[in-house]
């Protein structure tokens, strides 16, 4: 549960809506604060984001890679996609040259390694992420909660994470099709 939201200019708040009335004001940021997981977002960008937690099975993947076949929401999904995969793009934090596949890794990495950005503390041992969705993952991982949302749908074995389900559909079910989301799992 969030404590306290940070500014990268040092000021504290307690509410979102303090956060938010700040930056705004001072900064005079065009960025909104996703209710779903906090990252923050530029409003022209709000609404493809919001998607994100939509039910991904509703959406349609109209957006195929020439290369491999697979599907993307969006356009942007499918160019990073092939950028990533296909090409080997790499983002590099300007702070230790540590080097990322994807931006929102890269952010999380700065905010939490050089902007000491943790506003979500896990229940049960104390330690802090950016993101209440990487918070969510830990206390999976390290059996906070033994909860196994990801289903496999061919045998029923269940997994913390989806991409675990996904490498034990390719080992254990080979040639059979992966689907999004997982059985059984709702956000």
């Amino acid at each position: 549960m969030r404590t306290e939201f940070k500014c990268h200019c040092g000021e504290s708040f307690k509410s979102r809506k303090e956060f938010v009335k700040h930056d705004r004001q001072y900064h005079k940021a065009t960025m909104k604060m996703c209710k779903h997981c906090g990252e923050f977002i530029k409003q022209w960008r709000y609404d493809e984001h919001i998607r994100k937690h939509l039910p991904k099975h509703q959406l349609p993947r109209n957006y195929h890679c020439t290369i491999c076949g697979l599907s993307y929401i969006n356009e942007i999904g499918l160019k990073s996609h092939v950028e990533v995969v296909h090409n080997g793009k790499r983002l590099k934090c300007q702070e230790c040259n540590k080097e990322f596949c994807r931006k929102p890794a890269l952010k999380r990495h700065q905010l939490s390694k050089h902007m000491n950005m943790l506003n979500h503390t896990c229940m049960y041992c104390g330690k802090k992420f950016v993101s209440n969705n990487c918070m969510q993952k830990h206390m999976r991982v390290y059996i906070h909660t033994g909860e196994k949302p990801y289903e496999c749908e061919y045998c029923g074995e269940k997994f913390n994470h989806n991409v675990s389900r996904k490498n034990h559909i390719r080992k254990a079910h080979p040639g059979k099709e992966i689907k999004n989301p997982a059985k059984g799992f709702s956000r």
